[in-house]
């Protein structure tokens, strides 16, 4: 009966399930469920199940292939280095690869900033900033967004730059331009104040990623796709309209300069996305999402979306708690139709959502709105409403972002985009060519040509009406190889020069005579056939049979030069003025003599660049110029794109480039459309010009010295060439040009500006700095400054700092506390280079997670003390309570990890005795470097199982406190008494007997010769009698005190500090210390507690069943406290091999020229390393220059025990407190490199007298040539008294980022050597000082 019943109901529901209609769409546009909606729904969650379960065993297996058929449950990219960073355009017209950075924070400070690239260099980009009491800026291209000629391989539009520095981690945020000063969504703009803004920050991430192709709430999505009508074409739609979009949340710290303000200093809270794949903003109806931060750190993205015909209403997000925990939501009552329908989006809204189970009430207000259009034809319109949000009683801020379709379409018409001049893909066959005349495409490949060359072939690519490029050809540099090879005298002389240039403490005599060697090799042997028929032939084909009567410049054109990072001006030569083919033979053979000239080599050698290098050379015909110079597309200093700068002289450019002329300086203004106009002229004496008569080139004094050399019309001409230049190589530029007599432009070279990054002292201390959730977050430098007190290099800080943050994250993981190790740092904070650690995070495992933890326990073992912060309602709402089952379960997985923790330590401990990375096949830095970074895993694994340990000692610590406190609610004195003294004299204490060992190695020495030859000797001496047998039992004793104790040495986890296995001589003055001290106090030590701990020493009441428990505990803490120790000593051997493995990488790297000294590798992260060795990076080279110069002073920084929130500085040496000394003499010039610095004087007033110049000098000369560069790398600021923005010295000291001031009259006489001075680069003051009281 009740079979037939179900039957029948069943039959009923079936048809009524055919013949129910299936509903329209509400509006026409929402679809809502059919009639078989459910059975969709759970369909497609089926699916999307299979989907994940296929994506976590590639994960497994360790696949790392892009999958074809991402979303929906796949992942596009396996590895987050493939994922983070710019991607491919896909073969689509509506590509997008697309990256958003918002912040915000409680005093009404936020910046929305978002780079689209597009393809055909077409970008979109929303920049909008708010500073309290400065203003509200956005880019002058608002209310559109397109902008065009965007570079198209990287992050980079309308002067904004996202930079991604470690993926998932941290991002670099940088802008340099002319922003409009308020707000305007209307077209035709109104009149608006243009101003000048610079900012650089700094985004640390506090939360993993939540991928939307993975992490969606499989409902919610299952829920969406079973709304619409199925069919092949519907599924062939949603795959082919995919994108990848994942978010995080994170700071950005920095700073902002807004021209007439001061620098800002702001720390604001919000998150990026990255989207990539295909959007066509015309699929979407609309959408509104919700991106909010709250005061507690908890953060979260509500949404609903609108794509009619593939998701017409899509609800989802998630919320991230503050420790890192990431939840989806699992619904929301965000009703779209209510929702601003009508496309005027409420500024009031409450909503409710739910997520991890819990329902959170949001409630919203606008503070302010702003409304702007997308892609070129306005197709929809965004509005951003910068709210206040309350939720569930907890305030926040952030943003509630709106998108509809534009009824109406953009006023402005498109842009033409200019192709990209790049290089071209070169053949073999052409990479043997001798000669290529400029019009071939292969000479527009530096690989081919040299730097110089290639420039200029790219420019000779343009044909213009606006401006020529005199014809000419390149020497390739596979004819330099050739010369080589019909000259082994000239390889040998390279070899040699290369040999004693990096040989340990090399002599610059000797490297000079080398190069002086080289030099001759090439001046005095011939040019081999080959090559003089290849010129002959080139002059024909290029010139004509009158090549003869016409004059050339003969140019290297060296590998490597001109580029991005490097331009290496004026470090080579140029012949000018060269008639007649003998003349022009002995032009080349000089440009090439000149690739090994001193000046060039050491050059070189402090960029850390390929020291045997090539060159081709540029012979190309000169123009009889009326006036020449140079034009820089971006202001050389501020690089401020709304200023080009155009410096010239009368006659040839050499004059201005070489700095031998006062020449003109014109500041052009150039506006955001690209309408220039002239804004100031500082005409120059202009007494020396060079001319080009018929007998070459001669200097000449100039008699019309009172007006600027170019006329308006042809000054303003050049800035628009310049302005096609810069979009044409999608970089500013540096132009050196000439105009003819006819009045013509003729473009000379066009190399990069290398120079545009300015990072203040600030940033440099403030660069490895992270991130925290809440401002309510507690830090203490206890335990972890203990054992790496101060600042740690970047290296350390990228692995030994990292490291125990994966150990304790890892330990959360294992008790289940935690589903994952998270991408940012979470345990472990970092500021100005110095460890913290974060007791809301570490102490995760407490009394509301695991029923082994309880949080004062937790507070005793990291501080040696409870403190009661974070207090434990901050602690519950940081890391949340979970149920009893769960704490049980949470307490059983901890136990088990202790329990095993100790035998894997142990088993570690007997593989490291034979454990190595200095094996003979690791013969290479690129094999080294990829053996450290096979073994860095380890070296995690290893801290996480010491903090395993240590947590182990730390439980069995802290049963023993409540046992002798009787489980009190307050510890007192003679509690953390009676726990000393039982954990006291334990044995298998690993590191307790340094001192002992070492006292005893004194007491052997009994006779007078032995003490005499300890105290008296030097350490190198005194070793190499230990190491003898001569020196008897003493040494065995030694010997045997650094087979147990020598990977040990103060700040042991410090990369760059040396063990005493690496440098005996540090035990050594230990020893002799102590010998010392021994000879003049021999009545020895103080006398020492000998009684043993014992359970009847205990000066606590505790009950006769306590005492009985307590026995059976306290063998096992004091085990426990071994086997932290000895966990420890295995981590430092495994610190000590790695340090012998990076110490050595640094001797390969100085060997191949890769680093400048060993001691710099120690201030590049790990990463970075790999990067210089796979490009040889000068950018990298100076940054970690600049690192080492400020890591002095965050070592002198000194921060409170235990601060709430991102912790003050106490001590610093700012630009402005250098400022704020009092000044006794004071001059001022032009401020030509920016920074400030503090040094002593060192007047010199020749080359001779070079060699007193000493490490961090402030450098005052007449003026600078390149005969002077090898000195740059000792001085810390320069002031010249003839000079202008593109002499040697501006040039070199820009490169170098040192603070540069020229044209300071009788500087050399106003200042003497030893003088303490104050060098200012920003206000172009130099001030002689005295440090008075502050």
């Amino acid at each position: 009966m009740l079979l037939s019943v179900a039957i029948a109901l069943s039959v009923i529901v079936l048809c009524y399930a055919l013949l129910r209609k299936e509903p329209e769409p509400l509006l026409g546009i929402y679809s809502q469920p059919g009639k078989w909606f459910y059975l969709k729904k759970a369909l497609f969650f089926i699916f999307l199940s299979l989907r994940k379960y296929r994506m976590n065993r590639m994960k497994n297996r360790g696949e790392s292939a892009e999958i074809k058929d991402a979303g929906y449950g796949m992942k596009s990219r396996m590895k987050v280095e493939d994922m983070d960073c710019v991607q491919t355009l896909v073969d689509d017209p509506m590509a997008i690869d697309c990256m958003y950075f918002n912040g915000l924070n409680a005093n009404g400070d936020y910046f929305l900033l978002r780079i689209a690239r597009r393809q055909n260099r077409e970008a979109e980009i929303w920049l909008y900033i708010n500073v309290k009491d400065i203003g509200f800026f956005q880019s002058p291209v608002h209310p559109d967004t397109t902008l065009y000629n965007a570079n198209p391989d990287s992050f980079d539009a309308g002067g904004l730059r996202f930079e991604c520095v470690e993926p998932m981690r941290k991002w670099k945020v940088t802008f340099n331009g002319m922003l409009r000063k308020g707000l305007s969504e209307t077209w035709p703009q109104e009149t608006h104040e243009m101003t000048h803004v610079k900012f650089s920050f700094m985004w640390n991430a506090f939360t993993d990623p939540f991928d939307f192709d993975t992490d969606i709430y499989p409902g919610c999505l299952a829920s969406a796709i079973a709304r619409e009508k199925w069919s092949k074409e519907y599924f062939e739609r949603i795959k082919k309209s995919h994108q990848t979009h994942y978010e995080q949340w994170g700071e950005l710290l920095g700073t902002i300069q807004v021209d007439g303000h001061k620098d800002t200093e702001l720390r604001l809270r919000g998150y990026r996305d990255h989207s990539y794949g295909v959007r066509d903003w015309y699929t979407f109806h609309r959408y509104a999402i919700n991106f909010v931060y709250l005061e507690d750190g908890t953060a979260f993205h509500v949404d609903s979306i609108s794509l009619p015909g593939i998701l017409s209403l899509l609800q989802c997000g998630y919320l991230s708690k503050p420790n890192g925990i990431l939840h989806p939501v699992s619904s929301t009552d965000m009703d779209m139709i209510a929702l601003g329908e009508d496309q005027n989006p409420p500024t009031e809204y409450e909503f409710n959502f739910t997520a991890d189970g819990k329902s959170y009430h949001v409630i919203l207000k606008a503070r302010a709105v702003i409304r702007f259009y997308l892609h070129d034809d306005w197709r929809s319109m965004i509005f951003e409403h910068v709210s206040d949000y309350e939720v569930n009683g907890v305030k926040g801020y952030g943003i509630f972002e709106f998108l509809y379709r534009n009824p109406s379409r953009s006023p402005l018409h498109p842009e033409k985009t200019l192709a990209l001049l790049k290089e071209p893909d070169i053949t073999a066959s052409s990479s043997s060519a001798i000669w290529l005349p400029f019009a071939a495409t292969e000479c527009g490949s530096s690989r081919l040509v040299g730097g110089k060359g290639c420039q200029l072939a790219l420019l000779s690519q343009l044909k213009s009406a606006k401006f020529s490029v005199p014809s000419g050809f390149c020497l390739t540099i596979a004819a330099f190889h050739l010369q080589l090879a019909s000259n082994p005298s000239q390889q040998m002389a390279i070899d040699y020069v290369v040999k004693v240039s990096c040989a340990k403490n090399a002599n610059p005599e000797v490297v000079k005579a080398a190069c002086e060697a080289v030099a001759n090799a090439f001046l005095n042997a011939p040019i081999c056939p080959e090559v003089t028929n290849a010129v002959n032939e080139a002059l024909c084909s290029v010139f004509g049979l009158n090549h003869a009567v016409r004059q050339f410049a003969v140019r290297s054109s060296a590998a490597g030069e001109d580029g991005v990072e490097m331009s290496a001006a004026g470090q080579m030569e140029t012949v000018l003025g060269i008639t007649g083919l003998e003349k022009i033979y002995e032009a080349i053979k000089f440009c090439w003599a000149s690739l090994y000239a001193y000046t060039a080599f050491a050059y070189r050698k402090q960029n850390c660049q390929q020291l045997k290098s090539s060159a081709g050379v540029v012979i190309q015909e000169m123009v009889p110029a009326a006036a020449a110079g140079v034009l820089f597309t971006r202001h050389p200093v501020t690089g401020n794109p709304g200023e080009m700068v155009l410096n010239a002289n009368y006659g040839l450019g050499e004059s201005v480039v070489s700095g031998e002329a006062d020449p003109d300086q014109v500041t052009i203004s150039r506006d955001w459309t690209d309408a220039v106009s002239i804004k100031t002229k500082q005409i120059g004496s202009k007494k020396l010009q060079m001319k080009l008569t018929n007998s070459g080139v001669e200097n000449v004094v100039s008699k019309i010295s009172d007006r600027c050399c170019i006329g308006d019309d042809l000054i303003l001409q050049l800035a628009l060439v310049g302005i096609e230049l810069e979009k044409r190589f999608g970089n500013p530029r540096d132009i050196e040009f000439a105009i003819d007599t006819e009045n013509r432009i003729q473009l000379l070279q066009a190399r990069p500006i290398t120079v545009l990054e300015y990072e203040s002292e600030w940033h440099l201390l403030h660069e490895f700095d992270t991130a925290l959730a809440n401002d309510k977050e507690t830090l203490t430098t206890a335990n972890i400054q203990e054992m790496m007190p101060s600042a740690v290099t970047p290296l350390t800080c990228s692995t030994f700092f990292y490291s125990i943050d994966r150990a304790t994250q890892s330990l959360l993981v294992s008790c289940g506390v935690h589903p994952c190790v998270h991408y940012p740092q979470k345990a472990v904070y970092v500021c100005c280079n110095q460890g913290f650690i974060n007791l809301n995070y570490s102490l995760g495992l407490y009394e509301g997670t695991s029923i082994m933890g309880q949080k004062r326990m937790g507070e005793l073992s990291l501080l040696g003390e409870v403190v009661g912060k974070p207090p434990l309602a901050e602690h519950v709402s940081y890391n949340g309570r979970y149920t009893l089952l769960r704490r049980i379960r949470n307490g059983i997985q901890q136990f088990l990890a202790m329990y095993n923790s100790s035998a894997w330590v142990k088993r570690f401990g007997e593989k490291m005795k034979s454990y190595t990375l200095m094996e003979p096949h690791l013969n290479s830095p690129h094999k080294l470097y990829h053996a450290i970074s096979k073994d860095l895993p380890l070296f995690d694994k290893m801290w996480s199982e010491h903090v395993v340990c240590s947590s182990s000692s730390a439980v069995y610590s802290n049963v023993i406190m409540a046992i002798v406190s009787e489980g009190a609610d307050v510890w007192r004195t003679e509690h953390y008494s009676d726990l000393a003294m039982l954990l006291s004299k334990c044995d298998d204490v690993y590191s307790a007997d340094v001192p002992s060992l070492l006292l005893k190695l004194v007491e052997k020495i009994r006779t007078k010769e032995e003490r005499d030859k300890m105290i008296n000797s030097s350490p190198e001496e005194v070793l190499d009698w230990l190491n003898s047998d001569s020196s008897g039992e003493i040494g065995r004793e030694f010997a045997s005190f650094m087979s147990r104790h020598g990977h040990r040495c103060i700040r042991e986890a410090e990369f760059r500090e040396k063990s005493w296995h690496m440098e005996p001589t540090k035990v050594i003055k230990v020893l002799q210390s102590m010998a010392q001290s021994s000879l003049t106090n021999p009545a020895g030590r103080n006398a020492v507690d000998t009684s043993q701990p014992s359970i009847s020493r205990i000066k606590s009441r505790t009950t006769l069943f306590s005492r009985l428990v307590l026995r059976l505990i306290w063998p096992k803490a004091r085990r426990g406290v071994g086997s932290r120790e000895t966990s420890k000593s295995v981590a430092v051997q495994l610190i000590d091999v790695l340090k012998q493995a990076y110490w050595k990488l640094a001797e390969m790297m100085v060997e191949e020229n890769r680093l400048p000294d060993q001691d710099l590798l120690f201030f590049l992260t790990h990463r970075e390393i790999g990067i210089l060795l796979e490009t040889r990076s000068p950018r990298l080279i100076a940054r970690a220059q600049k690192r080492r110069q400020v890591h002095s002073k965050q070592s002198l920084l000194r921060f409170q025990r235990i601060t709430t929130g991102h912790p003050a500085l106490i001590d610093t040496l700012s630009d402005s407190k250098i400022r704020s000394f009092s000044s006794m003499v004071k001059a001022s010039g032009l401020p030509v490199s920016l920074g400030v610095t503090m040094g002593t004087a060192r007047v010199v007033r020749s080359l001779a007298e070079a060699s007193s110049i000493q490490n961090g000098d402030i450098l005052i000369v007449e003026y600078t040539d390149v005969g002077w560069s090898p000195y740059f790398p000792l001085i810390s600021g320069l002031v010249t008294e003839i000079g202008g923005l593109v002499s040697h010295g501006a040039v070199v000291a820009r490169e170098y980022g040192l603070p540069c001031v020229v044209n300071v009259a009788n500087a050399t006489q106003i200042f003497n050597s030893g003088e303490k001075l104050i060098l200012d680069g920003n206000l172009g003051t130099i001030e002689k000082v005295k440090e008075s009281d502050n």
